[in-house]
C-alpha cells in the first residue's frame, strides 16, 4: 500500500534494482547511515541483503589497501557488535577513552574498545592498562572470561595485561548476580542484565569462549588499521590540492582550507577521506554555489516592500514575518528555496517539490494561488 503523502526521502522511490546497485558502491558507514534513514531501507540493508556489508568492505580496496577490513566477529558471548555497531565502532568516531573529547580516530586499542583524540592520550591509556602479576583469571571466576592482551613473559609464565575498568565492572557484575541469587534487591543505577550466579556462570563460559575470536579479530584490524591510516593521509592530501586548485578557480579571495571549515562542504571533504576517495570535479561542482554562498562576504538588500535593508539570507524571514498582509505566494532565497506564506512565523524555506508536498499536507483547504509578486534572487 503506498503512502498518501510522497516521501521526503527520494531513495524510497527509485527501483529496488537500482537501489540496490547503489548500495553495493557505499562504505560500510554509508550503509549505516542509509540503514537508519527509513525501515525500507534498514530491513533492505540488516535482513534482505547481508552480502552488502561484505561489499562495503571490499569497497575500501579501490583505493589501493591490500588488506580487506576484517569481517564483524561472531562470538556466542551476548553483548557484542552486531554489523551496524562494528562500522560505527570503527569509522563513527567517539568520545577519547582518556579525556572524554569526542574524536573521529579509529580506536587505539581495538580488544578494549579504547580510542585515544591524540598521542598523549594513547599513551595515558597504554600506561593505565593493568598487568594481572597477581593471575587474577585463575583466582576470580570472571578472570578467564575478559578480553586481555599478553604483556610479558617471566620464568616461562605469561603476564597479560587488562582494562582496569573492565575489571572494575566484572566485579560489580558479579556481586550484584551473587545479591540477586540471594534475593536482594538490584542497587541503582542498573548497569547489567539481571542475572542469577548459574546464568552468570554460563555467561562467563560464552565469553571465554569468545576471547580468542576478539583476539584474533583486534589483530586483524591493527595491521589493517596501519594500511588504512598511510592510505587516508595520502587521499586527503590528494583532495587537499584537488580543493587548492579549484577553489582558487573558483574565487581566489577563499582558501582551501576555508572551504574544508565550512558546513557545506566540510562533512563531505570528511566522508571522502574516511572512504579512501578522491573528489572529483562533479563533486565540486555540485556544491561549488553554496560553499561560495557560505563562504563570501556578507550583503544587505533592499526589501521590495519596505526598502529596509536586510541581510540577504534573512530577506524571506523578513518578508514573511513583516509583510504577511501583502498577497504573494513565492519567494526565493539566495540558495533558491522557497518560503511557505501560510506559515506566516516560521521561517523554513523548500524546494519546489518541496513547498508543494507541503502545502498539500499541511495546508490542504487554502487554495492554489497564482503568484502575483515574485523576488527575484539577488
Amino acid at each position: 500500500m503506498r503512502h498518501p503523502f510522497p516521501s521526503v526521502f527520494p531513495f524510497n522511490d527509485l527501483p529496488r534494482d537500482i537501489g540496490i546497485l547503489i548500495l553495493e558502491q557505499c562504505s560500510p558507514y554509508d550503509l549505516v547511515q542509509l540503514s537508519a534513514t527509513s525501515k525500507r531501507l534498514r530491513k533492505m540493508i540488516l535482513l534482505k541483503h547481508v552480502y552488502l556489508w561484505n561489499r562495503a568492505r571490499a569497497n575500501l580496496e579501490r583505493s589501493g589497501i591490500s588488506l580487506t577490513l576484517p569481517p564483524c566477529p561472531q562470538v556466542p558471548a551476548s553483548g557484542n557488535f552486531s554489523e551496524t555497531a562494528y562500522a560505527t565502532f570503527l569509522f563513527g568516531g567517539g568520545m577519547c577513552t582518556q579525556c572524554t573529547k569526542p574524536t573521529a580516530r579509529l580506536p587505539c586499542i581495538f580488544l578494549f574498545r579504547s580510542r585515544a583524540c591524540s598521542r598523549r592520550c594513547k599513551l595515558d591509556i597504554i600506561s593505565n592498562l593493568a598487568v594481572d602479576w597477581i593471575q587474577i583469571q585463575d583466582t576470580t571466576p570472571w578472570g578467564r572470561s575478559l578480553p586481555k592482551i599478553p604483556y610479558q613473559v617471566v620464568a616461562g609464565v605469561v603476564y597479560y595485561a587488562f582494562d582496569w575498568k573492565a575489571i572494575q565492572l566484572a566485579r560489580q557484575e558479579h556481586d550484584e548476580a551473587i545479591a540477586r541469587t540471594c534475593g536482594a534487591a538490584p542497587t541503582p543505577p542498573k548497569l547489567f542484565r539481571s542475572r542469577t550466579r548459574h546464568q552468570l556462570e554460563e555467561e562467563y563460559t560464552k565469553r571465554e569462549q569468545s576471547v580468542p575470536i576478539l583476539l584474533q579479530n583486534a589483530e586483524q584490524l591493527n595491521l589493517w588499521a596501519a594500511e588504512y591510516c598511510d592510505e587516508q593521509r595520502r587521499v586527503y592530501y590528494r583532495n587537499l590540492k584537488f580543493l587548492q586548485r579549484v577553489v582558487k578557480l573558483a574565487d581566489p579571495k577563499i582558501s582551501a582550507s576555508q572551504v574544508i571549515k565550512s558546513q557545506v562542504f566540510g562533512l563531505i571533504f570528511s566522508a571522502f577521506n574516511r572512504d579512501l576517495q578522491d573528489i572529483t570535479l562533479t563533486v565540486w561542482q555540485h556544491h561549488c554555489s553554496a560553499v561560495m554562498t557560505e563562504l563570501k562576504p556578507s550583503f544587505k538588500i533592499a526589501c521590495p516592500y519596505c526598502k529596509r535593508l536586510i541581510h540577504i539570507d534573512g530577506l524571506h524571514i523578513h518578508v514573511v514575518a513583516k509583510h504577511n498582509d501583502i498577497d504573494k505566494v513565492r519567494l526565493s532565497t539566495p540558495s533558491g528555496k522557497l518560503a511557505c506564506f501560510e506559515c506566516p512565523n516560521s521561517g523554513r524555506v523548500f524546494t519546489e517539490k518541496g513547498l508543494s508536498d507541503h502545502r498539500r499536507t499541511k495546508h490542504p483547504d487554502h487554495p492554489r494561488r497564482v503568484p502575483s509578486e515574485n523576488v527575484d534572487e539577488a
